[in-house]
């Protein structure tokens, strides 16, 4: 039983530091990005239906979708 604990207070003391160099890089959260996403996919999948590239098509319709289930 001494030996579980020791071993977790060992792995919350590894995480620790991680979770506040995390926390210090004030990096602003991009809120609009899968609209982003969303909206350039929609215009690469134009480009795509005019150019006949199958390949593309399906790209792009698959970020629109991983976009769309984001927003």
């Amino acid at each position: 039983m001494n030996y579980l604990k020791s071993l977790i207070i060992v792995i919350i003391m590894g995480l620790l530091p991680l979770s506040l160099f995390g926390a210090q890089k004030n990096k602003m959260v991009d809120f609009n990005y899968p609209q982003d996403v969303s909206k350039t996919a929609l215009t690469d999948l134009d480009k795509a239906l005019k150019g006949g590239d199958g390949r593309l098509v399906v790209d792009a319709i698959v970020r629109y979708s991983i976009a769309q289930s984001g927003i």
